[in-house]
């Protein structure tokens, strides 16, 4: 913000191109593959799977040229992100990689990376997405993510009472970790790549805690680590503080670095 502007408050027309252009994912893999997984992921080592999914994809973005869109202009991202579940799969190929990188992780970003490699030589220019989320949150050793490729990094099951940095946690939640876990994992993911999202989760059993420090603590945490942006699971009505706490992102999104008095 500091570096764009020398006022206090830009013009709205200046706001109104600065929302960004590539929103977030939203388990979209459903929409490429043939098959049916809504109960199981889909094996990310099976070759006539990606192959059904790349070619997918790339009739999608032959009729989108073809229609006069430009990519890396007019089409910015694609979301390839697994479906809503922690359930991946344990075929000889998925458990050697899972042995290999440590992570479910390690099959899903080899995934995206050949799509990337392979999509951006015909159509240059396109992110595609996909989630550190439920069963793939810890990144993956051992390998390297595609300049093309755009995290988007789940805090599903994290402690709601406590800062995301994990600094004040001690136990675990009924998912056997804590936020310390999480801490670990998004640095970890930006150990590998610059482009990560946090997907903000916090259960809502514990709503009103996100009214004190926490939530600014957060968000100047999420940009020490060098998070690009945050996607936020907010309602914005309903009993109690949503509507309070749908303010305080509004406002933190664009300035995390706010005074404590001011927040």
């Amino acid at each position: 913000y500091d570096e764009l502007f020398d006022s206090d408050v830009p013009d709205p027309e200046t706001l109104r191109s600065m929302y960004p252009s590539i929103s977030q994912p939203s388990h979209g893999m459903s929409r490429w593959v043939d098959e049916e997984f809504s109960g199981s992921q889909i094996c990310y080592t099976n070759e006539d799977t990606y192959a059904s999914v790349r070619d997918n994809i790339a009739d999608y973005l032959a009729a989108k040229v073809a229609s006069g869109n430009v990519p890396g202009v007019d089409i910015l991202s694609l979301d390839i992100a697994q479906s809503d579940n922690p359930d991946f799969c344990k075929c000889k190929d998925c458990t050697a990689m899972f042995s290999k990188t440590g992570s479910n992780s390690g099959a899903v970003v080899d995934f995206a990376n050949r799509l990337s490699e392979e999509l951006n030589e015909e159509y240059p220019g396109i992110y595609y997405q996909i989630f550190a989320y439920w069963g793939n949150n810890a990144p993956p050793k051992r390998m390297t993510v595609s300049e093309y490729v755009h995290v988007t990094f789940c805090t599903d099951l994290c402690c709601t009472a406590h800062p995301a940095d994990g600094s004040l946690c001690t136990g675990k939640t009924a998912a056997g970790v804590n936020n310390k876990d999480y801490a670990s994992w998004l640095r970890g993911w930006l150990d590998l790549t610059e482009n990560v999202w946090h997907y903000y989760l916090p259960q809502h059993l514990l709503q009103y805690n996100v009214v004190d420090d926490v939530l600014l603590r957060d968000f100047r945490f999420f940009r020490e680590c060098g998070v690009k942006g945050v996607f936020y699971n907010a309602d914005t009505e309903g009993f109690g503080v949503e509507q309070i706490r749908y303010q305080l992102l509004a406002e933190l999104n664009w300035r995390p670095d706010m005074a404590d008095e001011e927040y």
